[in-house]
């Protein structure tokens, strides 16, 4: 509203009608003639700015109360921040009902913004003599009032602001901010906000409350959000000595010894993790304008807490030490390398394409803290604009190497930068005893274990003596990882180290990542050069010449596929070749059989076309393994299963082991030459081990159809290392090999670091542009098939992902028999609806010097439904379901793991099964292509303290729909969820899914919020995140904008699987 000056009395109407018209709500005590008058406002101290007093009309108000003077009321308003008065101007601040409280300019705050600039200590600790006293059963730890409850029992905590100094303050707001029903607040016998009467003053055990919102009640409607504020102004003043006085700044001496006191009672009918925050905002000693007046807070952080016996056994085993990041690693001129480990006893396979080393451009380097900043490309400098304009340009066959080269070059800059994470200070190394050639010294790595860092055999790492750190120009010595077991990694390094080591010595350590990935990578781009392959990248049309006539009749293995007309379209387009040179894309979405559909093509290629050679890649092992199985059932002899040397043979499936290059009598993988390899049909591998087949140079004739499955999960350039160099697009009537992808853009895609890299299209996979015209794809370019029949699933398993994703077009046709199995069983909330969302109000918890995030109460609700569903049933005639049918998933690192010590080693029911390590409890990307009959997802978070930084690194469930998309459509028959329903709701996909479940009664656990309104959570949940403490630790301030939280977000998760294919 526009200040106006207020000089005569007939603008005292408009100032009546104005706050009429805004609907401005007001403080105890003030209220405005004609409407609703309680009580007369105090009369104004002598010491206040002096306004001209208007007589209002004598009529009584509603109550027959006179009403106040103009003066007095624009005094009250002015006390209690509803208006900003000067002698000559009147502005009016209009309340929101949801948003920050305003305040005049010299003591205006925002809740998240001005009071996050200070450290919560400063919100702990008394200020100006006042301070809060705590009786009743807690512990302090942290800078929190942690309350224990038992479930179903009360207990009750006493805050009691005191004033212990020497002159009055003015309590002005007081914000007890909380978001679930096990907390209420009381003030005497009242329970707060309630209406303060007429005539009423202040005092010890008089309610403090007018009410939480305009029109809403407290018993239900605070139950609605996921934080609930109210902050109500007051005021009153707390005197010396403790006493609440009924005027504001007020002079009376009250009697001593009492204070204002705040009754928290906390009683819980769930385990779970439930916080509060009590924020009292006081006005300092001292006239209003004058020094030390100013506003200060003072705050206590509450968390009722009830585990489960199982909960309490999971707790953090040693307190969150987060790494910080160090400066570059220390490597000086004198560097003295270890002994490499053998490449393989058995490398037989050709090395005759040299390989290049493609290092980041210096200069790019220099340049990169300027890139992020985000200048415009029009006010950069040339250098940057040069950068920035090659980056905005959408790709063409024209920049394509140069573009893809580029973001390649970010995105090992930001792995650089990652890296430094995990780097080691003053650490011991001894002798291994048990390899003595040659002799290697053993480090302990916090972490290897979760792949922080990923240390692979043949990786190196750089290690300077402590006690040299500070000399001019110390040894760097290079080790190299010969093995690497549980937490320890073995190292071999120069003579010259060994000869002088003692057990115990310490080193500054400095890990770094094995660049194959991306050299294979940049090489890729450069061949397409090299063998013309735009016609197959950028693809206009096909050339429509056939392999087989296209009324030949296919015999399929799998007769499952007959009745479905779009995979029966899709093997017969793949095996006559018509759409070469496009390539043949098989999209669907989860369930609808792609990986069924490329086994039999793939099947029917080498029956049907006896000079046919083809590779069969994923990006990752679990895709690749998954295709060596399928295929082995009827193509034993003719397929070969190629594994990268770096992978622990023990994680390999023991029925493809006799069809790979694992040699058991040697213990050791084998590579064989080329021309042994060629015999063979079909060659399996993932899409970095490719690479070992262009660095022997194929004859660029020799494949004839290359099959990529999980297309959609690997960057361009990832795909492009299984087919430049080894297939290639004739001018002639024979257009050449057959490129085949599978894949559903709408699951997961790459795994990218850089922010520059996520914007400018690396994340981006080579199916999903061609999938989608605005993306370079030009329309009619590529064939695609779009299946639509999912056999996996249950239709309501399906129906959001359905909604959301796919315009409704999926078409349930799984077995009646398999899909209805779990309809009826006796832990449904509801009996025929086979989804569970189980709402627990866990907390996040971190533990040691791993970033990754647990919640002890979903791992153990997990595990209860486990235990159900496994357990030996006692009624006769039911099978035990075996643990191979289960599966579950969670999206970070360390709640598998507690996940996997909780069923094989805690309880002692589920330890006790013998299959139970058949179990699959891993994170989405490894679910990825996969189903079981049953499928449980762990969420995690619960906190809003870290919810930015799952925005920040599309970690976890929230804002990725990509992420909630694949682990919803695992299941075939029985989903079940467990997380917090507060916090997921407020991302818009899992709000869609969670009503969904309430509405047909498949919601259970804590109770469910009454509405979910996602933006108001959303402005609540940004809000008070920033004052609740948190162990995020200070924010770093290096160049890098994605360490805002100090930490690497892609190592709260599982490691790209390409880093295991070297």
């Amino acid at each position: 509203m526009t200040p106006t000056p207020w000089g005569d009395p007939k603008h005292l109407h408009v100032l009546l009608n104005s706050l009429k018209t805004l609907k401005i709500p007001l403080p105890p005590g003030l209220s405005l003639c004609p409407w609703v008058l309680h009580r007369p406002l105090l009369p104004s101290p002598p010491s206040r700015p002096a306004f001209p007093h208007f007589p209002v009309s004598s009529a009584s108000g509603s109550f027959g109360t006179p009403a106040p003077g103009f003066s007095s009321m624009l005094y009250g308003m002015k006390i209690a921040n509803l208006a900003y008065v000067t002698k000559t101007r009147v502005r009016f601040f209009r309340l929101d009902r949801w948003a920050n409280v305003c305040f005049p300019e010299k003591r205006r705050v925002k809740l998240g913004s001005d009071i996050s600039k200070h450290h919560k200590a400063e919100y702990l600790h008394g200020k100006h003599g006042v301070d809060v006293e705590v009786q009743g059963p807690h512990e302090a730890r942290d800078g929190q009032l942690l309350i224990r409850l038992d479930l179903n029992r009360k207990e009750v905590l006493t805050l009691r602001l005191r004033n212990g100094g020497t002159q009055p303050v003015t309590l002005t707001h007081l914000f007890p901010l909380c978001r679930t029903p096990q907390f209420a607040f009381y003030n005497g016998d009242q329970e707060l906000p309630c209406p303060l009467g007429p005539g009423e003053c202040v005092s010890t055990g008089k309610s403090l409350w007018t009410g939480a919102c305009p029109g809403q009640s407290w018993s239900s409607g605070n139950r609605l959000l996921l934080l609930c504020r109210w902050g109500v102004p007051l005021p009153w003043a707390v005197a010396a000595g403790g006493v609440s006085l009924p005027g504001p700044l007020s002079r009376c001496c009250p009697p001593s010894g009492e204070c204002y006191e705040l009754h928290v009672h906390c009683k819980t009918g769930f385990v779970g993790y439930f916080p509060a925050t009590v924020l009292w905002e006081l006005l300092g000693p001292g006239e209003p304008g004058s020094e030390g007046a100013g506003t200060f807070y003072i705050a206590r952080f509450l968390a009722a807490v009830a585990h489960s016996p199982l909960a309490a056994q999971l707790k953090p085993t040693t307190p969150f030490k987060r790494t910080r990041i160090s400066g570059n690693p220390v490597v000086t001129s004198r560097i003295e390398e270890g002994e490499r480990p053998d490449r393989a006893r058995g490398y037989d396979l050709e090395l005759s394409m040299a390989l290049g080393t493609y290092c980041p451009p210096p200069r790019l380097r220099q340049l990169l803290p300027i890139l992020l900043q985000g200048t415009s490309i029009f006010t950069a400098p040339k250098e940057i604009a040069e950068i920035k304009a090659q980056l905005e340009t959408g790709l063409q066959w024209r920049n394509y190497e140069v573009k893809l080269r580029l973001l390649l070059h970010l995105e090992e800059l930001q792995m650089e930068h990652d890296i430094r994470h995990y780097d080691l200070e003053s650490v011991p190394m001894t002798w291994d005893p048990a390899d003595q050639n040659p002799r290697l010294l053993t480090l302990e790595v916090p972490g290897v274990t979760e792949s922080r860092p990923s240390v692979l055999r043949g990786d190196h790492l750089f290690a300077l003596l402590s006690s040299e750190t500070h000399h001019e120009d110390p040894v760097t010595y290079k080790g190299f990882v010969h093995k690497v077991e549980l937490d320890r990694v073995k190292l071999s390094f120069s003579t010259s180290l060994l000869s002088r080591f003692v057990d115990g010595l310490t080193f500054k350590v400095n890990f770094t990542f094995n660049r194959q990935p991306l050299r294979v990578q940049h090489r890729a781009l450069e061949l397409t050069g090299r063998w013309p392959l735009w016609p197959m990248l950028f693809p206009v049309a096909s050339r429509g010449v056939p392999l087989l006539p296209s009324d030949v009749k296919l015999k399929l293995y799998d007769r499952s596929l007959e009745s479905n007309p779009e995979q029966l379209q899709a093997m017969k387009y793949i095996v006559t070749g018509t759409t070469r040179p496009a390539p043949y894309i098989i999209f669907g979405p989860p369930g609808t059989g792609k990986t069924v559909t490329l086994v039999e093509a793939i099947k029917q290629v080498v029956k049907h076309l006896p000079k046919a050679h083809i590779l069969a890649c994923a990006p990752s092992n679990s895709g690749a393994d998954l295709l060596c199985q399928r295929l082995r059932v009827h193509l034993p002899s003719s397929i070969y299963r190629l594994l990268a040397p770096s992978r622990d043979i023990r994680m390999v499936p023991e029925d493809i082991k006799p069809c790979c290059n694992w040699d058991a009598k040697k213990g050791d993988y084998v590579f064989p030459a080329k021309k042994k390899l060629q015999e063979y049909r079909v060659l399996i591998t993932t899409l970095i081990t490719a690479s070992r087949l262009v660095s022997a140079q194929f004859p660029i004739d020799h494949f004839t159809h290359i099959f990529i499955d999980e297309a959609g999960h690997s960057m361009e350039p990832e795909s492009l290392v299984a087919i430049a160099g080894l297939m290639e697009v004739k001018e002639t009537d024979n257009p050449g090999g057959q490129l085949v992808l599978a894949g559903d853009p709408r699951q997961l895609g790459p795994v990218l670091r850089s922010p520059l890299t996520q914007k400018h299209g690396l994340g981006y996979s080579l199916l999903e542009r061609l999938v989608a015209p605005s993306l370079g794809g030009p329309r009619g370019g590529a064939e695609v098939i779009f299946l639509l029949l999912p056999p996996r699933s249950h239709p309501t398993i399906l129906d959001i992902p359905n909604r959301l994703y796919y315009e409704g077009e999926l078409q349930a046709c799984a077995d009646v028999v398999d899909r209805e199995r779990f309809c009826r069983w006796e832990g449904l909330p509801r009996q025929g609806f086979p989804i569970i969302f189980h709402g627990v109000m866990g907390k996040d918890e971190r533990e040691g010097n791993s970033p990754s995030f647990f919640n002890p109460e979903e791992a153990a609700t997990v595990t209860s439904y486990l235990k159900l569903l496994l357990a030996p049933s006692s009624k006769k005639g039911k099978a035990r379901l075996s643990p191979r049918s289960v599966g579950v998933i969670s999206p970070y690192r360390k709640q598998v793991e507690k996940i996997r010590h909780c069923i094989t080693k805690l309880d002692k029911e589920l330890r006790g099964l013998d299959d139970i390590k058949d179990l699959k409890v891993g994170s989405v990307e490894e679910f990825q292509g996969q189903e079981r009959s049953v499928i449980l997802i762990s969420t995690v978070r619960s906190s809003q303290s870290f919810v930015q930084l799952d925005l920040d690194f599309n970690l976890g469930f929230l804002k990725n729909p990509k992420r909630f998309n694949v682990a919803v459509t695992r299941a075939k028959a029985l989903l079940i969820v467990v997380g917090n329903p507060l916090l997921l709701g407020h991302d818009p996909d899992w709000k869609v899914f969670l009503e969904f479940c309430k509405e047909n009664g498949g919601y259970t656990g804590c109770p469910f919020p009454d509405k979910l309104d996602l933006q108001q959570g959303q402005n609540l949940l940004h809000g008070l995140s920033k004052l609740r403490p948190s162990t995020s630790g200070p924010q770093s301030h290096d160049y890098l904008p994605q360490e805002r939280e100090g930490e690497d977000g892609l190592s709260l998760q599982v490691e790209p699987e390409w880093r295991n294919e070297l």
